[in-house]
């Protein structure tokens, strides 16, 4: 994906498409399986990239034809408006994975760490989003990635990468995240034209959810034993009724 940026007030922004919801659903499925809700899933990301001002010039989808890729859906009740999701990418397949595609000039070496890890189920989360319409929700961070780590457990999986920003690597920490000190300077790798460091994490032998903050430790627990359930969520003040169907 190629980008370029124009100057955009987001604190205006955010308050003119906020909208106020009540009920949300969060689903599960292999990209190569659904093909519809992968397009609804790209297209929601892209306006999210839109209406900060970024000029998309092209992308790359073939994630979606992967049998190797997990996408997590969050939507309204009536799936007529998407908000945010991520995804979970196999690594050592026939392709790589993005976060080799974002570091192959700034940090090769997690080419090596990753074919290091062939005898072990690794992925990378990704493709983390949240509609400028529901920022401060919860939904692009915390619901998205408690969904996509009880994803993790139900396939197997034992290893977890992540590329963060500055802000996304605080909320990785409460999932058991750390800096890679392979890779880059310690973990950490400059973007030169953006200006900030981005964090390369790592989250090994997550099937022990290790490094877990106990109260989301016990959320992904509830959600790997039972994946279709309701529950109801209070964050910053708003209550969130959120139908989870993550039986893949």
């Amino acid at each position: 994906m190629i980008l370029s940026q124009g100057s955009i007030d987001i604190t205006k922004l955010i308050d003119e498409q906020r909208e106020s919801i009540s009920s949300i659903r969060i689903k599960a499925f292999k990209a190569s399986n659904d093909m519809i809700s992968c397009l609804r899933f790209q297209e929601g990301h892209l306006d999210v990239l839109r209406s900060f001002g970024f000029k998309v010039s092209s992308t790359q989808e073939d994630w979606m034809l992967s049998d190797d890729a997990y996408v997590i859906l969050v939507e309204s009740m009536d799936s007529s408006r998407v908000y945010g999701g991520a995804r979970l990418e196999f690594c050592n397949k026939d392709r790589l994975v993005p976060i080799q595609s974002a570091l192959a000039d700034l940090a090769p070496e997690i080419n090596d760490f990753i074919s290091n890890k062939k005898s072990s189920q690794m992925a990378e989360l990704c493709g983390l989003w949240n509609s400028v319409s529901v920022a401060g929700m919860g939904i692009g961070s915390v619901y998205s990635i408690r969904s996509a780590l009880a994803v993790a457990g139900l396939l197997k999986i034992e290893n977890i990468l992540a590329l963060c920003s500055v802000h996304s690597y605080r909320m990785a920490s409460v999932f058991g995240f750390s800096l890679l000190k392979e890779v880059g300077s310690e973990g950490i790798v400059y973007y030169e034209g953006a200006k900030q460091n981005a964090h390369v994490t790592f989250h090994g032998d997550f099937l022990k959810l290790e490094n877990v903050s106990l109260e989301e430790k016990e959320k992904i627990m509830s959600l790997i034993n039972k994946p279709v359930q309701n529950v109801l969520e209070e964050r910053n003040g708003t209550n969130l009724s959120i139908t989870y169907e993550l039986d893949i």
